[in-house]
């Protein structure tokens, strides 16, 4: 069971670097190929789709293995990987400083970045995020 376990992980890992090759990202694969739904979570058969769509020769039965490991049936960012999930959740909480939704956020800052003389040039807001 142990060795199923680890070959699984092994297989998940070299799936999501697959995946950020591809895309950039992981919050790009994420969002390009993996959650193509309008929902929160991914299924076993949208895994084994985009396996299909990645041209992935491993198996994607032991990345589901790895992906589900509370057996929910279901997979959300933060299974996928924690860390692209904890940005996500820092960037909308920054988002939701400026407005009520993350979509006004987006507004606001489009409204502030091209500005009454209607240049691009970028908003102090953005320029301090980045920094």
């Amino acid at each position: 069971e142990r060795e199923r376990k680890l070959a699984s992980v092994l297989e998940f890992n070299a799936f999501r670097k697959c995946l950020v090759q591809r895309y950039g990202n992981v919050l790009r694969g994420w969002r390009k190929l993996l959650h193509v739904e309008p929902t929160v979570t991914l299924t076993k058969v949208e895994i084994f789709k985009a396996c299909k769509k990645l041209h992935w020769e491993g198996d994607p039965r032991k990345i589901w293995r790895a992906m589900d490991t509370d057996g929910s049936g279901e997979v959300c960012l933060l299974e996928f990987d924690a860390r692209t999930a904890y940005i996500l959740c820092c960037f909308r909480k920054w988002c939701l400083q400026l407005a009520p939704t993350c979509a006004e956020a987006f507004d606001k800052l489009c409204e502030e970045a091209v500005g009454d003389s209607g240049s691009d040039s970028t908003s102090p807001k953005v320029k301090a995020a980045g920094q």
